[in-house]
């Protein structure tokens, strides 16, 4: 994960790293305002302060005992706050940590996957996306938005879903595929909020790429059901029956849908510039034992299918002597 052939000096992995740990504490401020019970402005200011102080830093200065009570603080919070996209996120995040765990393994697969490379390129491209989507987020009525606000919903699935959804979902399902992890998780599940999207095999597809496909190609129509309530009407391709969306629906789909987007968004920030901050921001320690090597953390399989507190499945090791140490946190 650590992005060693990037060839980036220091002061430009200070300014990603920094950049993107004040993305994850801009969205939790904005997770907090929507969920005023999940309030923890701890976890958004220590976030801060180490943006901060990763801006300015001139050598390693973290222990990974810190990085950790950040983890462990701030990913339960991100991965479980709304819970109709929980079950999403959760398959999203340990997919991600498989993949981290077989590509310390395999030198093929570090040459392969690079999401750290594919992060940097779309940085700008984001940021002004997520610019679009808050404008509307502030501006319309989720629970009974107008026909104004119904295109206004429509604008935001047409602009930002080639650069977010499609962007994230094809390297995700590429990277699913050369792991070698397909099947054990769906993408097109993983990045829908609604499992009413499905093919003619029965199968769920993408609900935002569906719908946006539909509304880009004005396959749509804004009209009232037999009862006098407004509908969306989607023809999502030849094959299959137009669908009637009521506009309170549509509107759960679409704010769910951006919010499972910056919510997975958030989570490869996060999990990169852990990654990141263990590699380059972690002052490293010493082997007990032979006194010459390294000290690394090392962890069981059990820590990717527990919730148990990460601590209880890792170890310390040394890569010269290979000695493990118990982990004390």
């Amino acid at each position: 994960m650590f992005p060693k052939d990037e060839k980036l000096d220091w002061l430009e992995l200070r300014k990603l790293v920094s950049n993107w740990i004040g993305f994850v504490a801009d969205y939790m401020s904005f997770i907090m305002s929507i969920r005023p019970d999940l309030k923890d402005q701890e976890a958004v200011d220590d976030l801060k302060k180490l943006e901060s102080d990763i801006a300015n830093a001139t050598e390693p200065f973290l222990t990974y005992e810190e990085t950790l009570q950040l983890q462990n603080k701030i990913f339960p919070l991100i991965l479980d706050w709304n819970p109709d996209i929980e079950d999403q996120s959760r398959k999203f995040y340990n997919s991600l940590v498989e993949m981290a765990r077989l590509t310390s393994k395999s030198k093929s697969l570090k040459a392969s996957y690079e999401p750290f490379k594919a992060l940097k390129e779309r940085e700008e491209k984001f940021e002004l996306a997520r610019d679009v989507i808050n404008n509307i987020q502030n501006s319309v009525n989720v629970f009974k938005p107008s026909t104004i606000e119904v295109y206004a919903m429509f604008y935001g699935l047409i602009t930002t879903t080639p650069v977010v959804h499609h962007s994230i979902f094809t390297q995700y399902k590429k990277s699913l595929e050369l792991f070698e992890l397909d099947k054990k998780y769906d993408a097109d599940f993983i990045f829908s909020v609604s499992t009413n999207f499905k093919n003619r095999e029965d199968k769920i597809r993408s609900d935002l790429r569906d719908i946006r496909n539909s509304i880009a190609h004005f396959n749509f129509k804004l009209q009232e059901n037999e009862e006098g309530h407004p509908i969306v009407v989607l023809n999502l391709d030849s094959k299959t029956k137009p669908k009637q969306i009521p506009l309170d629906e549509f509107s759960w789909i679409y704010f769910n849908s951006v919010f499972l987007l910056q919510t997975f968004l958030a989570i490869q920030y996060w999990h990169t510039s852990f990654a990141t901050l263990r590699g380059a921001f972690v002052k490293k320690r010493t082997c007990p034992k032979c006194k010459k090597g390294n000290l690394f953390i090392g962890n069981t399989k059990e820590i990717y299918e527990t919730r148990d507190e990460p601590t209880l499945h890792m170890f310390w090791f040394c890569e010269k002597c290979e000695e493990k140490f118990p982990f004390k946190n």
